[in-house]
């Protein structure tokens, strides 16, 4: 009696599922044979039948699976099986481990016996996949006959090292037996196409299994059959998988057009709260590139609504609008108003449309720079402010009433730096001479139809009009696109890489977020280098060099750092970017900055005006130095000039450390506080190569050894917590940052607003 039912139940298991194999399935049928096979990183359902070579229904299967949790159901003539499994994946992400508990009454029985199964995937290589499982591990016994265990194992290869071809075998054993009795197959899965899959087996008892499988985006629908060893046909089976994960395939729609609607502040990282997230400027990149690779995108249709994007932002994410058409596809943008910057970001279109009310207000580049010194003054406030470096402004909104000769100087340099790029790139796009640019540009702002004469715009519509127009045909939201994930059929444990993020002023919240940062990316090992996006105008002397010496301890990994410079790396931005392995910084990136300020308010006068007094007793002659409450006399100013002096060197001493490029005396001839745009800080040295944040990601990768279509997970640092989020989203002032009691020496760049 048992061995009867121990072989019709096997029996079963085996045919029912006809191409899932143990070591290799990307179909979730194969849970039914190895939980393990359950992809804890997709949702998913699927259907099954199996029929005798008459058609007659033999076993229907269901089973849904919600990120490694399933749920499944077989219904036949000798059983009824309810299949409940999990999945984990490994925390290399190198394979999964599964446990199922499966309810199943048999036609012989009255009630529903338990059965305990656990199964393991291991996918250490691209090209190698071993699979093993143990059912019924309870051994439960059924009309007084225990059930034994079943052990299977398989092994998957793609000698090929591409998921287009798949060589597997598997064997399967009961407790007991010996090994002469184990039953074992082999067969192939190749892809000739995208979206198109053949099947073939072939097994100890010499029967033939044979199909082919058709993928569309979301759904899989295949078509087997079975002959014995007499070529007669014995089952078919048929099955419609569905997923949350897009499959490869060529059947995908085609002649799309994305939506892309730009509003509000663009930033550099994703920004969460409690009830929004808002897309970085990098995530629409990633996406534009992607729908750039896309066949079956064929254009893009852009709506400014004021976005608020920083210069260098602008400059990247120009960039990939550019490269989207390069591949032959068109982009379409509309617009109320265009400023500067949206019209940089326009001119990348094939065709620019405004409103008839908009107005075109390219008027050119700007700088402002605000002076509080008199404000202060009617307070009774003194700022007392040393600097290392003639050049370093950053307090002069403090200290002066108007800009100093050095201030203005290099604020014009970049100015006619960041002019040219405009100018430039916009009259070359839009097929004009420089010359007429700048004259439309001197004659700003303009209407929208004198805009289209002047050949700034091309057309103008009503929004409704041109979204009817241009968006009319396969429309497909970015919002919506951005949302498209694909099956993954690479093996491999991932290689993982460390992307993290200096965003905002250099404090002690950020030294201690980034202290972590890099303590995990040294303490990971599957982590291989790190790229450190930069867009920081500096901040705290002793802050600045405790993330310095975090990002050494990678290097000293052999982990290769390599930075990118986002809109601002100046100063304590650039004495972190400093130790790079490489370093590349957008046209239009500021950085440089090389130099320090030291100071403090002294609020003797305020009291005075509001008619409080405060007097210091001390008992030597530095106490006090940092009392806000009185200003320094001799000795003490003397010695901040030294402390400043020595942070100055440390600061030129960290730069020559990472920089062997630079020599002491050429570092000091581009220090001295100076900011640089970053052509200039690419021709002087300071950074390696004009890039953007795309090119700093491949070749990190490069100096990684990590090749195209190698499985990559990115490690994203430093994470945020609840308390994080909400400070990030309450806003400082300049005034409130300097005034924290953080600290005394700064290595900040000065405030310029370029519009």
């Amino acid at each position: 009696m048992f061995r009867t039912v121990s072989l019709a139940t096997a029996m079963l298991l085996v045919v029912s599922s006809l191409f899932a194999s143990i070591p290799y399935s990307d179909s979730p049928e194969g849970a039914f044979d190895n939980p393990a096979l359950l992809n804890p990183e997709y949702s998913e359902f699927l259907y099954s039948n199996l029929s005798d070579s008459s058609f007659n229904n033999l076993v229907n299967r269901f089973l849904f699976n919600l990120n490694g949790l399933g749920i499944g159901y077989t219904d036949s003539k000798p059983l009824k099986e309810w299949d409940f499994a999990l999945s984990f994946r490994s925390p290399d992400d190198g394979g999964n481990l599964g446990f199922a508990v499966r309810r199943v009454k048999f036609s012989f029985d009255d009630r529903f016996r338990t059965f305990y199964d656990a199964g393991a995937v291991l996918r250490p290589t691209k090209y190698f996949s071993l699979g093993a499982s143990v059912k019924n591990i309870n051994q439960p016994e059924i009309a007084g006959i225990e059930i034994l265990r079943e052990y299977r194992v398989g092994l998957a290869v793609r000698p090929f090292l591409s998921w287009h071809l798949t060589l597997y075998s598997e064997a399967e054993l009961l407790e007991r037996e010996k090994f002469d009795d184990m039953d074992y197959r082999a067969g192939a899965e190749i892809h000739p196409i995208k979206g198109i899959r053949l099947f073939g087996e072939y097994d100890k008892d010499k029967n033939i299994t044979f199909g082919a499988r058709i993928d569309i985006p979301n759904i899989g629908v295949g078509y087997g059959a079975k002959l014995d060893s007499s070529s007669n046909l014995t089952s078919h089976k048929s099955y419609v998988h569905l997923s949350d994960h897009q499959f490869k395939t060529i059947f995908r729609p085609r002649h799309r057009t994305i939506k892309l609607t730009l509003s509000g502040n663009i930033s550099e990282r994703p920004k969460r709260s409690f009830f929004s997230r808002s897309r970085s400027v990098h995530e629409i990149i990633s996406e534009i590139h992607r729908a750039k690779e896309d066949a079956g995108i064929d254009a893009l249709v852009i709506v400014m609504d004021s976005p608020s994007i920083g210069l260098a932002q602008a400059e990247e994410l120009r960039c990939a609008l550019v490269d989207f058409r390069s591949a032959g596809k068109k982009i379409f943008v509309y617009s109320d108003y265009l400023d500067n910057i949206s019209c940089y970001l326009a001119s990348a279109a094939d065709k620019v449309v405004m409103n008839p009310a908009g107005t075109a207000a390219v008027t050119g580049v700007s700088a402002q720079l605000f002076f509080v010194r008199g404000t202060l003054e009617k307070l009774g406030v003194t700022p007392e402010y040393l600097q290392a470096g003639k050049y370093k402004s950053a307090a002069e909104m403090f200290t002066r009433d108007s800009m100093s000769a050095e201030s203005r100087e290099e604020t014009e340099r970049l100015l006619v730096v960041v002019d040219s790029i405009l100018i430039n790139q916009i009259a070359e796009a839009r097929g004009m001479s420089i010359d007429s640019l700048r004259s439309i540009v001197d004659n700003s702002p303009h209407p929208a139809e004198d805009a289209v004469a002047l050949g700034l715009v091309d057309t103008l519509m009503y929004k409704d009009e041109f979204v009817k127009k241009f968006y009319k045909k396969q429309k497909l939201d970015f919002s919506r696109y951005t949302k498209d994930e694909f099956v993954e059929y690479r093996w491999g444990i991932p290689k993982k890489l460390a992307i993290v993020w200096v965003d905002g002023g250099i404090n002690s919240d950020m030294e201690q977020r980034l202290t972590r940062s890099t303590k995990k990316v040294v303490s990971d090992k599957s982590i291989k280098g790190m790229l450190l996006r930069v867009n920081s105008p500096g901040g705290g002397a002793f802050s600045s060099d405790v993330i310095w010496h975090g990002i050494n301890r990678v290097k000293d990994k052999d982990k290769p750092v390599v930075v990118s410079m986002g809109g601002s790396a100046a100063s304590g931005g650039y004495y972190v970017s400093s130790p790079g392995d490489f370093i590349f910084a957008d046209k239009t990136s500021i950085t440089g900055s090389i130099g320090v300020i030291m100071g403090k308010f002294s609020l003797k006068g305020m009291l005075r005006k509001i008619g409080a007094n405060s007097e210091s007793i001390t008992r030597s002659k530095s106490a006090g130095t940092f009392s806000l409450f009185d200003s320094w006399n001799e000795h003490q100013k003397s010695r901040m000039e030294y402390s400043i002096r020595k942070s100055y060197d440390m600061f030129k001493s960290r730069v020559l450390a990472g920089r062997k490029n630079l020599t002491a005396d050429s570092l000091e001839a581009i220090a001295q506080g100076r900011v640089w745009i970053g052509t200039d800080a690419h021709s002087i040295g300071l950074v390696d190569s004009i890039g953007n944040f795309r090119d700093a990601l491949e070749y990190t990768k490069k100096l990684c050894g990590i090749k195209k279509g190698d499985k990559v997970d990115y490690v994203y640092l430093p994470k945020s917590n609840i308390i994080e989020r909400i400070r990030t989203e309450m806003m400082e002032t300049a005034i409130q940052k300097l005034l924290k009691e953080d600290e005394e020496i700064l290595y900040l760049a000065p405030t310029i607003r370029i519009r």
